[in-house]
C-alpha cells in the first residue's frame, strides 16, 4: 500500500478544503428503529482501498517514487530511480484531503444516474433510493454512509441484490450479502420472534473490563451512588496519568454511551473535569465502569412488535 507525505502539501497549493462528515449516530439509530418496525432486513458493505478508487481532483500532484519489493523487479518495474517522480493519478492514502476527495466522488457517483440515489438534506451521508422491477413493484432501500462503510436497510431481497450488482459494477466492495452483524464497533442482534433488534458494544464493553482489570469484581446497580450526583472541582493536584488515565477512561466511556443511554448524564459530568481529576472524580468513573460490568451485552433495543410498541406506559 502505498501511502503519500500529506505532511509536506500546502493548503491553498495542493488542496482547498479537507472537511468531510459522517453519519450522525441518529442517523444509525433511526435505520435500526425503521427496520425493527418495518422488519426490513439490515445489510453492511464497505468499499476496499475506498480512497484509491476515487481520482486524484489536483493534476498538479507529484511524490517521490517508492522502493519497490524485488518480486515486482522481473515483471519489469524498474527499482527506485531519483530522476523520476510519480504523478499522483489516484486519491492516494496520506492526503490531507484524501476523506473530503472520496467523499464528494462517491456522493456524486451515488447521485448519478447510475444509481439515483436521494441524500438527505438534513444529514448528507443519509441515502434512499427507490427501484421499480420489470413487473412495475416499486421496492425501496435506506442508507447510512460512514467513509467508506455503508449500513443499508431493505423492503426486500430484490433491490438488495440490484443495489449491490450496480455497485459491484463500479468498485471492489466487500460484504453486503449477510445481514450485518457489526457496523463501526456496534454490534447488531436480530431477533425475528421476539421481533427486536438490538444495538450493543459487548466487544469493546468486554475490553474495558479487562483494561481496567475489574473482571469478576464488585457489581454497582447504579452508575452512581445514591445522594449528590453532580461532582464537585477538585483543588488539589491532579491525578496523574500513571496512576490513573482520567481522560483516556472519559473517553471509552462516551464511546461506549452511543449504545448505553443510561450512562450518558454521569458521562457528561465526569467530563466537566478532565483538566483536573480529583480522588471522587476517579471514584465515580470506576463506579460507572463497575456499573456496566452487569450489562456487557446490554444495549438500545428497538422494537417491532405492536403488543410492544402499542403497550401504555406506566405514569408513576
Amino acid at each position: 500500500q502505498f501511502v503519500v507525505r500529506g505532511d509536506l502539501t500546502v493548503k491553498g497549493v495542493h488542496w482547498l478544503e479537507n472537511k468531510s462528515t459522517m453519519a450522525a449516530l441518529e442517523a444509525v439509530r433511526m435505520l435500526t428503529s425503521f427496520a425493527a418496525g418495518s422488519g426490513w432486513r439490515i445489510y453492511a458493505c464497505d468499499w476496499s482501498q475506498a480512497f484509491v478508487q476515487a481520482p486524484a481532483t489536483n493534476p498538479n500532484m507529484y511524490c517521490e517514487l517508492s522502493d519497490l519489493p524485488p518480486e515486482l523487479h522481473d515483471l519489469g518495474h524498474s527499482k527506485k530511480d531519483k530522476r523520476f517522480v510519480a504523478w499522483m493519478k489516484r486519491n492516494l492514502y496520506g492526503e490531507v484531503s484524501g476523506s473530503r476527495v472520496w467523499q464528494q466522488f462517491l456522493q456524486t457517483w451515488m447521485q448519478s444516474e447510475a444509481m439515483g440515489c436521494t441524500f438527505s438534506v438534513n444529514d448528507r451521508n443519509v441515502l434512499s433510493w427507490d427501484w421499480t422491477d420489470a413487473a412495475g413493484v416499486t421496492h425501496y432501500l435506506k442508507g447510512a454512509l460512514h467513509v467508506d462503510d455503508l449500513l443499508f436497510i431493505v423492503s426486500s431481497e430484490a433491490i438488495r441484490a440490484e443495489f449491490m450488482r450496480r455497485l459491484h459494477a463500479r468498485f471492489t466492495l466487500t460484504g453486503g450479502e449477510d445481514e450485518a452483524t457489526d457496523y463501526c464497533g456496534m454490534q447488531i442482534r436480530r431477533d425475528w420472534v421476539a421481533q427486536t433488534v438490538t444495538l450493543h458494544q459487548s466487544k469493546f464493553a468486554h475490553k474495558l473490563m479487562e483494561k481496567y482489570d475489574l473482571v469478576g469484581k464488585r457489581i454497582e446497580p447504579m452508575p452512581f451512588k445514591a445522594g449528590p450526583h453532580a461532582l464537585v472541582p477538585w483543588d488539589g493536584n491532579p491525578t496523574d496519568r500513571d496512576v490513573f488515565d482520567y481522560c483516556g477512561c472519559v473517553g471509552d466511556l462516551m464511546w461506549l454511551s452511543r449504545t448505553h443511554p443510561d450512562i450518558a448524564w454521569r458521562v457528561a459530568d465526569l467530563a466537566q473535569h478532565m483538566q483536573s481529576p480529583g480522588p471522587l472524580h476517579v471514584a465515580a468513573a470506576l463506579h460507572v465502569l463497575r456499573y456496566l460490568s452487569g450489562h456487557l451485552n446490554e444495549g438500545l433495543t428497538y422494537h417491532g412488535s405492536n403488543d410492544v410498541l402499542m403497550r401504555p406506559y406506566g405514569h408513576r
